[in-house]
């Protein structure tokens, strides 16, 4: 995920050929936050849950605060 900050968004740099398993997120500040940490989780499996084929997987966590909402240990 390549989180770039709101006011730094240009259409135009990013009219190319991204892989589809790149994911672009936008924030104020251009760090992330609650809702682009769950949306990175959830590109994340996806991009894995195939090749996992049923197996659990241990992702390690750094404790940002992000991390710790519900909606993101329960996905988890």
């Amino acid at each position: 995920m390549i989180i770039l900050a709101r006011t730094l968004l240009k259409e135009k740099h990013f009219m190319n050929d991204l892989s589809d398993d790149i994911m672009l997120g936008v924030s104020e500040s251009g760090y992330t936050n609650d809702l682009l940490s769950y949306e990175w989780l959830q590109h994340f499996n996806s991009q894995i849950e195939e090749k996992a084929d049923g197996q659990w997987r241990l992702l390690i966590m750094d404790g940002h605060g992000s991390h710790l909402i519900i909606e993101f240990m329960n996905y988890a």
